[in-house]
């Protein structure tokens, strides 16, 4: 978000196919990385996504010091990773779709998330889809929150998260001003929902692809609540309920 702030970034591509591929930048949670996340990043890469994974410098655990919260400069921080990927500035990344963006992120790279989503103070009109996991809308961050953006919101959390953001996911929901779904996971966790290798979560995972395919699709008709339905339901999974609206 300054000059000199340094974001290692992972990144991984599909096996086969060479692009513009559609781009997934993700954003980890507090006191963590990217490789906590492989198993839900290595489902996207595997679907077709090009997917991007900076680390955060202020709440990475994998730099000296306390890691603290930056929901706002790590917003900022998915954007200039979407501007360097299309500027050419990662070689080895390939050429990207410009018209299939998607954000993601878990905890609070989820925040990050409902940040750019829902915050018109953080917005980026590139992106086409968010996905927005275990996260909140934080208390004491100026508004305005829920203002109408374009493009599809995916908001997931586990019933029995052990940080209670079940309710804070629920707002997320709920205040956005977009085409939308809200899928719960009965006895999920905070993490394990989205990266264990249970039968649950490889149904999560599959569901995150679904909402992908639909809401980017080919980049030139835009998503509507029936054709979000229709890719995420029923879940292949009983224990996860989805729920779709719009506004």
């Amino acid at each position: 978000a300054v000059s000199g702030r340094v974001l290692v970034t992972d990144i991984l591509r599909p096996v086969g196919p060479t692009g513009p591929l559609p781009l997934v930048v993700f954003a980890h949670g507090w006191n963590s990385d990217p490789s906590h996340y492989l198993p839900l990043l290595d489902a996207w890469a595997a679907a077709g996504y090009l997917v991007a994974a900076p680390t955060f410098p202020d709440s990475t655990d994998t730099a000296p010091g306390a890691p603290v919260t930056d929901y706002a400069d790590q917003a900022k921080d998915m954007s200039f990773v979407i501007t360097s990927l299309l500027d050419g500035q990662v070689p080895s990344a390939g050429p990207i779709d410009s018209h299939r963006i998607a954000v993601a992120g878990h905890s609070d790279g989820g925040t990050d998330v409902a940040f750019m989503a829902l915050n018109p103070a953080y917005a980026d009109p590139r992106i086409k889809a968010y996905l927005s996991l275990s996260s909140e809308i934080p208390a004491g961050v100026a508004g305005p929150w829920g203002t109408p953006t374009a493009g599809a919101l995916l908001v997931a959390v586990g019933t029995d998260d052990e940080y209670g953001l079940l309710p804070n996911s629920t707002q997320v929901y709920q205040t956005a001003d977009m085409v939308k779904a809200f899928i719960t996971v009965s006895g999920g966790d905070h993490l394990d929902t989205f990266v264990a290798a249970t039968p649950q979560a490889q149904a999560v995972r599959d569901e995150t692809v679904r909402f992908l395919q639909v809401a980017l699709g080919s980049g030139s008709s835009p998503v509507t609540p029936a054709s979000l339905g229709a890719a995420l339901e029923p879940a292949p999974d009983p224990t996860i309920a989805v729920e779709v609206g719009s506004g």
